[in-house]
């Protein structure tokens, strides 16, 4: 499976999670914008989902979405945590690029995401199994 079809089908799954934002913040993007700066998690996981939705240019909202699931990550929400870390994985082209999803990932599991308990375990393999990688990273691992 590739790592568009885990995307596409983790869209699908995590919003059925207790970790997905339980409702649309009713404030405005500039509202969730200082939210999201301010600390809060779910905010920015909302800004993320925004951006997701508005996918004409997928250049531009890849980005946005990978920066606000960064700062949800950063501010402690598990579905950001797994998100943030889905694209590192899937963006890696280093060992230094998986460790650093790996590191986001067991933050996820800490939090008792549901699933990322599976990836931490997958991607300790591959590190273990593997000196090092060339170009391709760990998103083949997953």
């Amino acid at each position: 499976m590739t790592i568009s079809s885990w995307l596409l089908l983790l869209t699908a799954l995590v919003p059925a999670t207790p970790f997905a934002l339980a409702a649309v913040d009713p404030c405005d993007k500039p509202c969730l914008i200082e939210k999201a700066m301010a600390g809060d998690g779910a905010a920015a996981l909302g800004l993320a989902n925004i951006a997701l939705k508005e996918s004409a240019n997928f250049k531009q909202n890849h980005e946005r979405m990978v920066y606000w699931y960064r700062i949800a990550a950063e501010n402690g929400n598990p579905t950001g945590q797994w998100n943030y870390a889905m694209f590192l994985a899937s963006d890696s082209t280093s060992r230094t690029d998986c460790v650093r999803a790996l590191y986001w990932f067991k933050r996820a599991e800490s939090q008792k995401h549901p699933l990322a308990k599976d990836v931490v375990l997958i991607l300790r393999k591959e590190l273990a199994d593997k000196a090092s990688y060339a170009k391709g990273g760990c998103s083949r691992a997953l």
